[in-house]
């Protein structure tokens, strides 16, 4: 079938200034079910398609999917990309469903497919799926393709398989600093510092790539103990002299290192100067606060990060509580942690990260770590009141957290 090039182009470019547009979005494609051109036409089926995924009506990107005529590669990708982005299991086993679907058409996967389909491994924790697509990367990618490549040692870094991530690094033709970033990273992720200043290293010497935030901040995350308090400080110059340190996300890492190093008094310095503080900048000083025995400190500064705005994340949680860890600050503990989930309440971004249940698993994970601090007599009430009534019990036993309960 023939199609106008100026109808085509048009439409296209309708899409594009869309947006996320809902009702004028469904308008246009009403407009093009009557002019015959969706679902024959593969390059508007496509935009229509990735347009309802942008908007996150899945149920209705999914159908325009479903009645395009002919599916080519960006068709699949549309979809599978659209799924992955999400970080959400259930979506991710669509996406999966999705490429095995692909396969079974003979249509042939591209560093977009690969890039989805890696994503999805890492959410999934499943390290068969990256070796499986790693597989494919093999026969059907360049070697010189850093983008898919770069998803590749990002996937098998967050499953924890630094040797074939390693193995990954080591054989790509060409590098950047996201890779290098992710690999250093990933040796953080494990706790492996000299492995991730060696590679460190590595890539300064001899006109390699130059230091970047991503960089710097993934070397940070390796500093976790006070005997990294040196380190960390040169880390922290370094920044300072490539003018990094005025970056966001760099100075929550440069806080969260001399927090994590017990270095509580270059932590607060770090805080105070932060211009744009963020939740990640009051959770990370709370926690520090919290670590270091100055409970009442945390909860100040918890009021003043609600005075100022700021919304709390699952992490503020944990440096609340921990900071209400003593069986005098229960009934702070109590307030707070019903303020916090007040503060959720009707979101989906906790509740399905995981599954529907995530919101108690999160709880659960986070409570524990209060409760192995405490001793025997007080272990009980502490749970009970922090968890603010939610009747854990029941939901351990239908999760299988049998050995916890026996241990309190």
């Amino acid at each position: 079938m023939n199609y106008s090039p100026i109808l085509t182009s048009k439409s296209r470019h309708l899409f594009d200034k869309l947006g996320t547009n809902l009702p004028k979005g469904k308008s246009l494609h009403a407009h093009l079910l009557k002019t015959g051109v969706f679902p024959s036409c593969p390059f508007l089926s496509n935009t229509l398609v990735n347009f309802y995924a942008k908007c996150h009506l899945f149920s209705e990107a999914h159908l325009a999917f479903v009645q395009i005529s002919y599916k080519d590669t960006v068709s699949w990708n549309c979809l599978i990309n659209a799924y992955s982005q999400l970080r959400l299991r259930r979506y991710s086993l669509s996406a999966l469903e999705l490429f095995k679907q692909m396969l079974q058409h003979h249509a042939l996967p591209n560093s977009h497919t690969f890039a989805g389909i890696l994503s999805c491994a890492a959410m999934l924790e499943d390290s068969m799926i990256a070796h499986q697509a790693h597989s494919f990367v093999v026969k059907l990618v360049d070697s010189y393709d850093v983008f898919v490549y770069s998803s590749l040692l990002n996937a098998y870094c967050k499953l924890g398989d630094l040797y074939h991530g390693r193995k990954v690094f080591d054989e790509m033709a060409e590098k950047n600093s996201v890779t290098w970033a992710t690999m250093i990273s990933g040796y953080a992720s494990q706790r492996l510092t000299k492995e991730a200043f060696s590679l460190f290293r590595m890539m300064t010497a001899g006109g390699g790539e130059g230091v970047n935030e991503f960089v710097l901040t993934s070397l940070l995350s390796a500093l976790v103990s006070p005997e990294f308090v040196v380190t960390g400080k040169q880390v922290h110059s370094l920044a300072v002299k490539t003018g990094l340190s005025s970056i966001v996300s760099m100075g929550n890492a440069v806080l969260t290192m001399y927090a994590k190093c017990d270095s509580l008094d270059a932590a607060i310095r770090a805080f105070e100067l932060s211009i744009a503080k963020n939740s990640i900048t009051w959770s990370a000083m709370i926690t520090g606060y919290a670590q270091s025995g100055k409970s009442e400190k945390a909860l100040t500064l918890f009021k003043e990060m609600h005075l100022c705005g700021i919304k709390p994340s699952e992490y503020t949680l944990v440096g609340v509580l921990n900071a209400c860890s003593d069986s005098n600050a229960i009934y702070e503990g109590k307030q707070k942690n019903g303020f916090l989930r007040c503060c959720w309440n009707g979101e989906t971004e906790m509740k399905e990260r995981r599954g529907d249940d995530v919101d108690y698993n999160a709880l659960y994970r986070m409570c524990i770590m209060i409760i192995q601090r405490q001793n025997q007599e007080l272990r009980y009430l502490a749970w009970k009141e922090s968890a603010n009534n939610v009747s854990i019990g029941a939901f351990c036993e239908q999760h299988s957290h049998s050995e916890f309960l026996r241990s309190i």
